[in-house]
């Protein structure tokens, strides 16, 4: 009596009394624990038990079922000497909830083949999973199922076809089962009405629902709500969904907030804003979901008094409003040519969007940033940017639009070579769209931003694209044909040609942004001698990309020379320069012009950069120097107080790994992840320095 009344602590005082127990007292005690979802209680129970039957067994196994424990379930399950109707079909009902059709209908076939006539539930379980997962071909196994068994006319397992078929994209099909149901109910006219209305049939839903009412079948709330979503998603429609809910309020019919809701969407997709408002003005109750539909009305609308005013009564209502509530807000104001004071954003950002907490969503913080550039706050609309906690394309083109529509252009180009390079082609291509509807030229450095993230994610079509779209005899052009290696040696030295006659020869910069773009030998002699030829002094950054691009284009002879003619004076960028250029090639005498110009640095007593180090230890890697690596290491430590990243000391693994020494580079390893890295150098890299035999 008590299980049966849920009332569990007076079910287990009862059981506590009885004397003796036999099977029938436990399973009582276990379905109490069972239903009320006290697994932990019912498994003890269970464990407990001296004597089970099928019962024991299936009651437990049904408990796991309908709290989703689907493991659990079939361990059960596949324990149990003998299965009982009830425990084949809460197996499968188990996996048909919770997601797993192939194995919904290996049980169901294992069933079948024991010879055990599944349910009817068991039927609609199976075929209800096998819709949700979308699952065709065992679905369509499944229905031939149903027909050999002679069901596809109940009314029950053929409904449940129904649906499924409607899910599977098969309206003929499921109106072909429909129309072979012996007896059809109101949940079978509505599962043709769905079938039809989910692959965009909204013609043929409708006749279905005149039919309906021709035959005097009988209508429930899901009937309207299927009408009203209909009429809905086919504003052509929408006045016949109108005339509906006028009948339906003379005749007294009572709507619920669901339905209501659903005629508010219907006047709001065939726009009819002023009935809209009309129906949600008449609801006895609002749910969040109504208030959203009129909100997101007044955002596409640009109506940003009307959705304010909304906002108020909607937090007088008690419904906090979410993210979806926010955004439609945003839009309404970006949208209201009225709503452009910056200090009204401030309020509406400080007031409504921080005391949500959405700020930092990256689509809350995409709508700001684009709020605040229009109002021209350049200002918060970074600030805005920096809030987001995980950005998006989206949220970084908007702060780039926004630079580049403030005259911003260097900030913008900074952010565009800052942004992740994963996936860097359809950010690219995101942002390049954006730019192109915002009218924003791309003649200039941003085109060369453009064409060199092309170039770098491989897209050539779209880079030479860009090139060519750039005006012809222009610096910009010159850039932008190098980076996607447009052009050759003869059109390069006619364009500088044509730029000396019009007069607009290559400023430092320009001269420089050039360089870097140079990839081919013949090139870099032509662009050489036009820096030569110009009246610039060589500085250390325009030595240093002369230095780069003959050592990218393999003339290790001439960057050598460049470097040379500088005599003394030469810094750090230079020395690494002139490194990183010799780097490039693997061969035995460049290894040690690396090793021998590393020295000369310390003798000209120049301090050698992270990235100089880099590139000697890189080399000793290659070379298979393991003892040079390592005193490496302890120079940069030891001698001038840097820290060992983890770029230098991959190069020490990869030679201890190289060097058979698998457990040393283990432990390197094991330490990076652990230690401070500069203890671990001065520390570890010592006793690896004192086996001088293992290291060389």
């Amino acid at each position: 009596m008590y299980a049966s009344c849920g009332s569990v602590e007076d079910a287990k005082a009862a059981f506590e009394r009885i004397r003796p127990r036999n099977v029938f007292s436990w399973n009582i005690m276990l379905s109490a624990y069972a239903q009320k979802g006290h697994l932990r209680e019912a498994r003890e129970l269970f464990d407990k038990m001296e004597k089970r039957d099928v019962v024991s067994w299936t009651t437990l196994l049904s408990g796991y079922a309908q709290m989703g424990y689907v493991d659990e379930a079939r361990g059960l399950f596949d324990r149990m000497k003998q299965h009982s109707g009830v425990s084949w079909s809460s197996m499968i009902s188990a996996y048909a909830q919770n997601g797993y059709p192939s194995e919904a209908l290996e049980i169901f076939w294992a069933m079948s083949l024991e010879g055990v006539k599944p349910r009817t539930s068991t039927w609609v379980s199976v075929i209800d999973s096998c819709g949700s997962a979308l699952a065709v071909k065992d679905g369509d196994v499944l229905r031939q199922a149903v027909k050999d068994a002679g069901l596809e006319g109940d009314v029950v397992v053929g409904t449940a076809l129904v649906d499924m078929l409607g899910k599977f994209g098969k309206p003929e099909e499921a109106w072909r089962v429909f129309a072979g149901i012996s007896e059809k109910n109101t949940i079978s006219w509505n599962a043709i009405m769905s079938a039809f209305a989910r692959n965009d049939r909204f013609q043929e839903a409708l006749r279905v629902f005149q039919t309906m009412c021709l035959e005097g079948a009988e209508h429930d709330s899901v009937t309207f709500l299927n009408v009203f979503s209909v009429c809905s998603k086919a504003p052509t429609l929408a006045f016949e969904g109108e005339c509906w809910y006028q009948r339906l309020l003379e005749a007294g019919f009572a709507f619920d907030c669901s339905l209501e809701t659903a005629v508010v969407n219907m006047c709001v997709n065939s726009r009819r804003l002023e009935q809209a408002f009309r129906v949600f003005d008449g609801m006895i109750r609002k749910s969040a979901v109504t208030w959203t539909i009129l909100l997101r009305a007044c955002g596409q609308s640009g109506d940003a008094r009307k959705a304010l005013k909304m906002l108020a009564l909607m937090d007088q209502d008690g419904i906090p409003p979410d993210k979806i509530v926010i955004l439609s807000l945003l839009e309404s104001c970006s949208s209201s040519l009225s709503f452009g004071s910056v200090q009204r954003v401030i309020e509406l950002h400080r007031d409504v969007v921080e005391g949500t907490g959405f700020h930092s969503d990256s689509k809350v913080g995409t709508a700001l940033i684009m709020l605040y550039s229009r109002c021209g706050s350049l200002e918060h609309a970074k600030a805005s940017f920096d809030g987001i906690v995980r950005g998006t394309v989206a949220s970084w083109t908007a702060m780039i639009v926004a630079y580049i529509q403030s005259g911003e252009c260097h900030s913008a180009l900074q952010l565009f070579s800052t942004m992740d390079l994963e996936g860097a082609r359809q950010h690219g291509k995101a942002i390049h769209s954006a730019i192109f509807e915002a009218g924003i030229d791309t003649s200039g450095a941003l085109g060369i931003a453009l064409v060199k993230m092309y170039e770098r994610c491989g897209s050539v079509t779209e880079s030479t694209k860009l090139f060519k779209e750039m005006p012809e005899r222009s610096p910009h052009r010159l850039i932008a044909g190098l980076h996607c290696q447009q052009m050759d040696e003869k059109e390069v030295e006619e364009m500088f040609q044509a730029m000396d006659l019009e007069g607009r020869s290559l400023d430092r910069e320009a001269a420089i942004a050039t360089i870097t773009a140079c990839w081919q030998s013949s090139i870099a002699r032509t662009i050489h001698a036009r820096v030569l030829e110009s009246e610039w002094s060589l500085d250390s950054n325009l030595t240093a990309a002369l230095i780069n691009m003959h050592g990218k284009c393999g003339n290790l002879r001439e960057a050598r020379r460049v470097f040379d003619e500088l005599g003394s004076g030469r810094d750090s960028v230079l020395w690494t320069s002139i490194m990183a250029a010799y780097s490039r090639d693997s061969g035995a005498k460049s290894c040690q012009e690396i090793f021998e110009l590393f020295g000369m640095m310390s003798l000209e007593g120049v301090a050698p950069s992270g990235v100089s180090f880099i590139i000697v230890l890189t080399t000793c890697s290659h070379a298979g120097m393991l003892g040079r690596a390592v005193e490496c290491v302890r120079w940069m430590i030891q001698d001038f107080g840097m820290e060992a990243g983890g770029y230098h000391l991959a190069c020490v693994v990869d030679l201890l790994g190289r060097a058979g020494r698998g457990d040393d580079a283990a432990e390197v390893v094991n330490r990076m992840l652990v230690e401070n890295r500069a203890a671990l150098s001065l520390m570890y890299f010592d006793t690896l320095v004192e086996d001088k035999k293992s290291l060389h």
